[in-house]
């Protein structure tokens, strides 16, 4: 009766104690790419799911190059804060479906992004670089290096 008595026990133990919480896998990854393209053209160069794309424009006989990006249609309402090639950092919130251009075409664009979303879950942190040149009159040059860290949870408030 005894022993019957412990391992009733030990089993409604197993019943009751909460189960170790699921640790999915990490999700952090780092996506790039790089291009030329032609004047008078635009041309993507970098789309990162569920946080949005890059896209590089080359005007003619401007001796410029922008960089544009658009959120995507599935990002949460973000802090962006962008650290330019020349002035003060730029920092804004964005919905999804944005456009943000952090300057004006230049020569030369060196940038740094910053992009947290505020979510309940599944909050993923993006870095990204993104560099573009006036090549010649005729091409641009441009790449983007984006870090995607590891899903953080819920945004932390409070």
């Amino acid at each position: 009766m005894r022993v019957c008595a412990t391992l009733l026990l030990s089993a409604l133990a197993l019943l009751v104690t909460p189960a170790a919480p699921a640790v999915p896998p990490p999700s952090s990854r780092v996506l790039s790419a790089d291009l030329r393209v032609s004047a008078p053209t635009s041309k993507l160069i970098l789309r990162v799911p569920r946080v949005g794309r890059w896209t590089a424009t080359c005007p003619a006989a401007s001796g410029t190059v922008g960089v544009r990006f658009v959120a995507d249609h599935l990002l949460a309402t973000s802090d962006i804060v962008v650290a330019r090639s020349s002035g003060p950092p730029l920092g804004l919130r964005v919905d999804a479906g944005d456009t943000v251009l952090a300057e004006p075409p230049a020569a030369v664009l060196s940038q740094r992004w910053q992009i947290a979303p505020f979510a309940s879950a599944q909050v993923h942190v993006t870095a990204a670089t993104v560099v573009a040149r006036r090549v010649d009159e005729s091409q641009c040059s441009a790449s983007v290096v984006a870090v995607i860290g590891p899903d953080q949870g819920a945004t932390v408030t409070g």
